[in-house]
């Protein structure tokens, strides 16, 4: 797994590639946690992914969750559609996010392509 973050102001962006599975994902989680107790917003930008597994989906998840709860944002851009059409997330992605969603941007909501 690549992780590389960058500090603008109030807003965090951490790009990620390689292999996001679950013998990776901890590191993504602590840095995850940092870039929330210090930034207003956090960006997710997936670059190419090797192998993927639901360990990404679930921290995808709850660091939305978290987010909102703290009044935050969080997204995921990049390379995400491309993400969540590998084959070991079909039907695990979601067509709509969760009743807490105000900001529309549930991580594992594909982004539509005729905006």
């Amino acid at each position: 797994m690549s992780i590389e973050t960058t500090v603008e102001e109030d807003k965090t962006v951490i790009e990620i590639s390689g292999d996001l599975t679950v013998g990776y994902v901890i590191e993504l989680h602590s840095v995850l946690r940092e870039a929330l107790q210090i930034s207003d917003s956090v960006e997710i930008k997936v670059g190419d992914v090797e192998k993927a597994d639901l360990t990404l989906l679930q921290l995808f998840c709850s660091a939305h969750r978290a987010a909102l709860t703290k009044d935050k944002r969080f997204d995921v851009t990049g390379k995400k559609n491309e993400l969540l059409c590998m084959d070991c997330f079909t039907g695990f992605t979601r067509v709509k996010g969760c009743v807490i969603d105000r900001y529309n941007n549930c991580a594992l909501v594909k982004e539509r392509s005729d905006v």
